[in-house]
């Protein structure tokens, strides 16, 4: 496929993602491709995006309790009376019935709350901390659907190299079967070569299955199946990391890592809490106006009235008692910030632990591909000796089957290496917090241009 036909592609795919267009539920993409899909529709990132909007609404509330408190209430009243007997000669006597209806307008303003403070310095550590979540949720996607995508890649790869394998090894078994029958080759060759084919074809199934568990694996963050893959180069280009120094990656992990900084952020939301519940025994200011009307056509006295009052008032309020609650409330504080505190070091550990045990696997990967290419390239000449070998009669059949299959195996642990590197690459990024559209679009570029059709593999029972 030329590069201005599927960027047209790429383009309308992502048109239709944002437009809300009817999409096939199956596509042949790359990697590119993959992240954005993940980045619309994986449910695991979309609910993150959602829980940090709702998180964000803890700043206008912790706001609310500064501004004014406006508030109505309208009330309207039958009554039905009969006084039987009365000392006072001013009560109406007898029977009678009236209506009354009341209406308030009152306008509370807190003056002094140190509370309110407190709740939003909270608030504002727990916006913080939300919206590091949601980075590190998307840094999450993004490392999710490279290690799909390539998991994916790995699978169809090592498949394809079993068919290889497993062609190579029929036309063994269908040569030695033939000389059997001829009487120029032992028994034991045929049942050799026979015996080799069927562990090929066990692998073969084991492979498929894998391939199938991937793309479904992909399906999951993406939403779509994958109809053709791209693979890696044969060429990789290895840039390693700009310093192999452990200290530099832990130090940058610890600094950027956006779950240490929302881990960080909810401890110091934890400690306002601590202090929010502590003010509760602090003296409070408001100021409280009114505004009523009370309209009666009746009384006890036998009149009606229609009244009007407008009060105004500064009120203290100093908390004495309450049961043991705020004492209660603050303790529960204080270990819902030691827990958060506990859980900061664990996720620093576990930060600093990823972020070295990438940095070995990036620099391990490199040094393994090397040595992997070069191992290919010596069994690939030691098969076609052997091959030579063999078909002069020089060789038996077991020798071309023992370096066949020593090709084949260091041909898909080269493979392994390689998609180890990228992801060890990628799973540094993350640790340091650094992970990026950018990161993968790298790699994406180091994919082969042509499409490795599925079906025909996942098809493999």
């Amino acid at each position: 496929m030329t590069k201005a036909p599927r960027l047209l592609q790429q383009r309308f795919r992502v048109l239709a993602l944002l437009c809300g267009l009817p999409m096939s539920s199956a596509l042949a993409g790359d990697l590119s491709e993959a992240w954005r899909l993940a980045e619309a529709r994986d449910p695991t990132y979309r609910a993150a995006i959602h829980e940090q909007r709702a998180a964000s609404e803890a700043r206008p509330q912790a706001w609310a309790p500064f501004l004014p408190q406006i508030s109505a209430n309208a009330g309207y009243t039958y009554t039905r009376q009969n006084i039987l007997s009365s000392d006072n000669r001013v009560f109406a006597r007898g029977r009678s019935q009236y209506p009354t209806a009341d209406y308030a307008l009152t306008l509370e303003q807190s003056i002094w709350n140190y509370t309110n403070w407190a709740t939003l310095r909270k608030a504002r550590a727990q916006v913080a901390a939300s919206e590091a979540t949601l980075e590190a949720a998307r840094q999450d996607m993004l490392l999710r659907a490279a290690e799909r995508y390539f998991v994916s890649v790995a699978a169809l790869e090592t498949l394809v190299s079993i068919q290889s394998e497993k062609r190579a090894v029929a036309r063994l078994r269908d040569v030695a079967r033939a000389r059997q029958r001829d009487g120029t080759a032992r028994t034991t060759e045929a049942l050799d070569a026979e015996a080799r084919y069927l562990q090929v074809e066990a692998r073969e199934l084991e492979a498929a299955a894998n391939l199938r568990d991937g793309l479904q694996a992909l399906r999951e963050i993406t939403g779509q199946e994958f109809t053709a893959l791209r693979p890696l180069t044969t060429v990789l280009a290895q840039r390693g990391p700009d310093t192999r120094e452990p200290r530099q990656w832990v130090s940058r992990a610890l600094e950027n890592n956006p779950r240490v900084t929302a881990l960080r952020l909810a401890v110091a939301a934890a400690t306002a809490e601590v202090t929010r519940q502590q003010s509760e025994f602090l003296p409070r200011v408001g100021a409280v106006v009114q505004h009523e009307r009370r309209r009666n056509d009746g009384s006890l006295f036998g009149g009606g009235s229609d009244v009007e009052n407008q009060w105004a008032m500064l009120r203290l309020t100093v908390p004495l008692y309450n049961g043991g609650m705020t004492y209660s409330r603050i303790r529960e504080a204080r270990e819902l910030l030691a827990k958060s505190t506990n859980e900061q070091l664990a996720e620093e550990r576990a930060v600093e632990r990823r972020s070295l045990n990438a940095l070995n696997g990036v620099t391990t990967a490199m040094s393994r591909v090397r040595a992997l290419r070069a191992a290919v390239d010596a069994k690939q000449r030691s098969m076609e000796s052997w091959q030579v070998a063999y078909r002069s009669g020089a060789a038996p059949s077991l020798a071309v089957l023992e370096a066949e299959r020593d090709l084949f195996f260091n041909r898909a642990e080269l493979v392994r290496a390689r998609h180890q590197y990228v992801m060890d690459t990628l799973r540094l990024k993350h640790a340091v917090g650094g992970l990026t559209p950018d990161d993968l679009e790298l790699f994406n570029v180091m994919l082969d241009r042509a499409e490795i059709a599925v079906a025909p593999y996942v098809a493999v029972r």
